[in-house]
């Protein structure tokens, strides 16, 4: 691990923050953009890795926080999809 010698362990300090890596500034930055729903194609893409089971295999543990979202959302689609179905029933 590189010390406040380093120029990125300077930067951190003048900012006021714990020594990161630069790559834990890039994990960041991916599990921002699964939690803003990013499809995994996108972030392969962003990120350079050759294949999406490489990002996938990464960052599966980040959409596993997601299904709860995504439950609800689907459950409130059903919701309407019913009530559509419902109100345009002939009598």
């Amino acid at each position: 691990m590189p010390t406040d010698a380093t120029a990125w362990g300077r930067h951190c300090q003048n900012a006021g923050l714990e020594y990161m890596a630069p790559h834990d500034l890039r994990h960041t930055a991916a599990s921002l953009a699964v939690s803003a729903g990013a499809n995994i194609k996108v972030l392969q893409k962003i990120l350079g890795h050759k294949g999406a089971t490489m990002t996938f295999d990464v960052y599966v543990d980040l959409f596993d926080e997601d299904l709860d979202m995504v439950t609800a959302r689907l459950d409130e689609a059903a919701a309407r999809l019913g009530t559509i179905l419902w109100n345009t029933r002939p009598a």
